[in-house]
């Protein structure tokens, strides 16, 4: 079935206000035509049916094809929104493969850990809870494509904090200017998974760096390091 074909049939069922099968819903985020709402939708479904009993080993493949789906797409559109055209280039491919293997080596834990809940009757909300940090990683990977996109270019980014609950951390980065180059050296960046640089470890984290053509900080490299350092 393709794109457009897909993305018809599920406008019609949610029209008709018809629950939309799974089956659908994963090719849809996989093909990249649905993001962040529909991946965490997904997953939360299929976390459920892995409790419910109704979902068994298959669910790691699925989840892999939703990751591959979500990181390829979110790099895309950073790809696309800076202006360039499809296909990216190699470096930028590269990387997106890179994040795919790390998000992949740790679906086989999530698994288990929905199965040993299962099976100790512990209540599957603690596992809905890491669907929103799972489904976060667009932000991430869309955000990592602008970095790196930023370092080719020797472009100046910008730390702009998102439309959420901020940590101390994120707070005193706001508004800090530094060439791309210069937060690739020192580490730091929004968003990621356990994040020690940030008070938040980077969960639910909706922060950004934003190209900018605004004058450098005032020693900011030694500014950026003395707010992670405290």
């Amino acid at each position: 079935m393709t794109k457009q074909a897909l993305t018809d049939a599920v406008e019609y069922l949610e029209k008709c206000g018809r629950e939309i099968p799974l089956t659908l819903m994963v090719s849809l985020v996989s093909l990249g035509v649905k993001t962040v709402e529909y991946f965490q939708s997904t997953l939360t479904r299929m976390v459920r049916n892995v409790y419910d009993g109704d979902l068994g080993g298959e669910f790691v493949q699925i989840m892999q094809d939703l990751v591959l789906g979500q990181i390829s797409q979110a790099f895309e559109t950073a790809w696309t929104d800076d202006g360039n055209e499809l296909p990216p280039p190699e470096y930028i491919r590269d990387a997106s493969q890179d994040m795919v293997r790390e998000q992949w080596s740790h679906i086989d834990d999530f698994y288990r850990a929905i199965i040993d809940a299962r099976v100790d009757q512990t209540g599957v909300d603690p596992l809905l809870s890491r669907v929103q940090l799972w489904a976060n990683q667009w932000n991430t990977a869309y955000n990592e494509c602008r970095r790196l996109i930023a370092v080719e270019n020797g472009d100046k980014l910008k730390w702009v904090v998102g439309l959420t609950e901020h940590c101390e951390t994120c707070l005193a980065l706001n508004g800090i200017v530094a060439y791309a180059k210069e937060w690739e050296e020192l580490g730091v960046h929004p968003g990621g998974t356990d994040n020690q640089l940030l008070d938040c470890r980077g969960y639910n984290c909706q922060c950004g760096l934003e190209v900018t053509t605004q004058r450098r900080s005032p020693n900011a490299y030694d500014t950026i390091i003395g707010i992670v350092s405290r």
